[in-house]
């Protein structure tokens, strides 16, 4: 995929920001994206915020709080559905919605999220034709490579200082299995 193809949104897509350091802007980067395929169509856009303990795109956006990625991604026998993801989906603006991280590390519970939940809410939104854009923080664990393996590309937001952290972030990711052709720093994106 070439760097101005990223850009057009198509449905059934996903998306992956990560941030090289937490200070790096990747919420930002995230939300435009978010904005930019919601306005640009055809279908609608999901932005997802998995900044785990806590994110920041919520209170950005100024969504109420209440269910979030947090309680949604923990082990339970309900199967993902779309009434279970809109019971966190709010909708930010006309074809965009929002599943915010919790707004504290107090509001999620003491245990891991699961990987298979997240799989099933991206195989869902995918299926039901959204642009998926997942705000990441700058780990490679399990619950992020759910997301970066079904991501068709992925934006690294660095500092302005940051190369040697993008660059530390690209080889992590490259070592975990994920193309290296995939994985765009921001300073690339066009305007």
């Amino acid at each position: 995929m070439r760097r101005a193809d990223a850009f057009v949104p198509a449905p059934g897509r996903v998306v992956a920001v990560m941030g090289a350091t937490r200070s790096a802007g990747a919420a930002t980067v995230a939300t435009r994206l978010a904005e930019t395929a919601a306005l640009q169509g055809p279908g609608p856009a999901m932005l997802i915020d998995l900044e785990l303990p806590a994110g920041s795109i919520g209170a950005r956006l100024q969504l109420s709080g209440g269910p979030n990625m947090g309680g949604l991604l923990q082990k339970t026998a309900e199967p993902i559905t779309d009434d279970v993801i809109a019971r966190v989906a709010q909708r930010y603006h006309g074809a965009m919605e929002v599943m915010p991280a919790p707004f504290s590390p107090a509001m999620i519970s003491q245990v891991d999220p699961d990987p298979q939940r997240l799989a099933d809410i991206l195989d869902n939104l995918i299926g039901r034709g959204y642009f998926v854009v997942v705000h990441l923080d700058s780990r490679v664990n399990p619950l992020n490579l759910c997301v970066l393996q079904r991501a068709e590309t992925i934006w690294i937001a660095s500092a302005e200082d940051g190369q040697a952290g993008t660059q530390l972030l690209m080889k992590e990711l490259t070592a975990a299995g994920i193309r290296r052709e995939l994985i765009l720093p921001t300073q690339g994106m066009p305007s």
